[in-house]
């Protein structure tokens, strides 16, 4: 619950935080967070949940250097294929592009980034990826070829 504190604390300034430190909370909330943890059952949200939500009110202050001219494609690498979903730039995508392309990203999790040693109750979950999802009409069909 350290997270919750420090992304609560940056949240009652009335100043955005530096652009290093957003990504050192990012890195954290990535690394520390269960995200198979339970759900608090009034709120019905989990750390990784409202650490998540924090961040995101915390990116949405701020001016962050390079965001129009950010690759997802460059940045997934040879992930890219199964997780690029359309044409535009993150800066310019939809609401629902948006939300396609981070579905796409959490179906090719494990695989991107790893368990980091930890496995999920009942052990490891089958393998789903972005096409599978596709296949079974959870997200649109891709614009762009892979790069």
């Amino acid at each position: 619950m350290v997270l919750v504190a420090e992304v609560d604390a940056l949240l009652d300034r009335a100043d955005a935080p530096e652009e290093a430190r957003l990504r050192e909370l990012l890195d954290a909330w990535l690394t520390e967070c269960e995200r198979s943890a339970p759900v608090d059952e009034e709120s019905k949200y989990n750390e990784m949940h409202v650490v998540g939500l924090g961040l995101c009110a915390l990116l949405h202050r701020c001016e962050l250097g390079g965001y129009a001219s950010f690759s997802l494609a460059a940045a997934l690498g040879a992930h890219a294929a199964r997780v690029v979903l359309h044409a535009e730039a993150v800066s310019e995508m939809t609401w629902l592009q948006l939300s396609e392309t981070l579905t796409a990203v959490q179906l090719d999790f494990d695989d991107a980034v790893g368990q980091r040693g930890r496995v999920p109750l009942g052990g490891r979950l089958p393998r789903a990826d972005a096409r599978g999802a596709q296949a079974r009409g959870l997200l649109a069909r891709p614009t762009v070829a892979a790069p």
